[in-house]
């Protein structure tokens, strides 16, 4: 997951830090305690390089003076690569304040303030934090071997741990160097849940159903589902390229040929999923207002909007295999490859 996502999977990950779990106040947060969870090795209650495949997709826990921790995987492997810890805090003077006691933690921790990773999949990770830091003991930002991105946005104080080596593994992964032993993806699933509209909040069970799903553990059937079948096209088509290319038959400007004729044939255009990505975001500060005050009437509809920007990507995401598919297999079959496995 995580750089390979995109913008609306980043989103859906934002999203997840807000639906999973209760929302406990913080008066006076423990910046030591905050800052001891992010390490070398790892993050909360996570070690960098471990095994998630298992896990459901974006659960969020408690953990030490945090109120959420999210792990953020590589696209192919599951690994831990990269860890969010926040905790809510509403007031902008109160969140640039805890913000800043925050680096000085990390600092009297043995962390340093450094420029922008040299490492450009790092860079892309931390792209919403304020102020990143690196440990002292490194010699630049390029031998870091983790990077710690502070950041208060409306809503919530984040902490964000990244592993410079599983970072990159995560871009070899998108690149589509796999392990030799890498099988084929299962077809993509069915989408067996009833995706909720803008009328689900006219049926009061729905809309306390959606309260309690902001208020407790419990999770949207259709929102996992669709999340499962858009990263399972993602796979599909990363190993197909992936086996095309080990061949050695097929050259990547014949993959980038094939690119080019997937691109003219429908919508790709990355500012379309920036750009969802964006709406996504933008909407986060509101859910989280609306979920303080209690506002049903409110949550409903903002969730439903966010609802209709995954249905988006995952149109996107199907077409785009619907079109992607039958390419490679004509080449594959040209070429004389096997893509059954």
């Amino acid at each position: 997951m995580l750089v390979g996502l995109g913008w609306v999977r980043a989103g859906l990950l934002a999203l997840a830090v807000i639906i999973s779990g209760t929302t406990a106040a913080h008066a006076a947060p423990d910046f030591a305690a905050m800052a001891a969870q992010c390490r070398s090795d790892g993050a909360g209650p996570w070690a960098f390089g471990e095994d998630l495949r298992a896990a459901p997709i974006s659960t969020a826990v408690a953990v030490g003076p945090f109120s959420k921790a999210l792990a953020r995987t590589t696209s192919w492997s599951d690994r831990v690569a990269s860890v969010e810890l926040t905790i809510p805090v509403e007031d902008e003077t109160a969140g640039k304040a805890q913000e800043l006691a925050l680096i000085v933690a990390l600092e009297a921790a043995g962390w340093t303030r450094a420029e922008d990773p040299a490492n450009a999949d790092i860079g892309l990770i931390l792209i919403e934090s304020n102020y990143i830091l690196r440990p002292s003991g490194s010699d630049n930002t390029e031998t870091a071997p983790v990077f710690a991105g502070v950041s208060w946005y409306p809503g919530e104080l984040r902490l964000t741990c990244t592993s410079a080596a599983w970072a990159r593994r995560d871009r070899a992964e998108m690149d589509g160097q796999l392990p030799a032993d890498s099988l084929r993806p299962a077809p993509l699933p069915a989408i067996t849940a009833v995706r909720p509209t803008k009328a689900s909040c006219t049926d009061p069970v729905y809309v306390a159903n959606v309260d309690a799903l902001f208020g407790t553990d419990a999770r949207d059937a259709w929102v996992d589902q669709s999340a499962m079948r858009s990263r399972q096209a993602q796979r599909l088509e990363t190993w197909m390229r992936w086996k095309l290319l080990g061949s050695g038959k097929v050259s990547e400007d014949q993959l980038w040929a094939l690119e080019d004729r997937v691109v003219e044939s429908g919508d790709d255009d990355p500012k379309t999923e920036l750009m969802q990505g964006m709406e996504m975001f933008a909407l986060m500060p509101e859910i989280e207002k609306a979920k303080a005050k209690g506002d049903t009437a409110a949550l409903c509809p903002l969730y439903i909007r966010v609802v209709d920007i995954l249905a988006l990507e995952d149109k996107r995401r199907l077409d785009r295999w619907a079109r992607i598919e039958p390419l490679y297999r004509a080449e594959a079959a040209a070429a004389g490859i096997d893509l059954s496995r």
